[in-house]
């Protein structure tokens, strides 16, 4: 899984895309990595 942008989400105060990333690292997060 991959994610990439071509803005700065973290200036517009939109955090969405910050949700998204989070979610994607908790769905893919395996028991050895903890």
């Amino acid at each position: 899984n991959a994610l990439a942008t071509s803005f700065h989400p973290e200036l517009t105060g939109d955090h969405r895309v910050h949700a998204l990333f989070v979610d994607m690292v908790r769905a893919n997060r395996t028991p050895e990595s903890l």
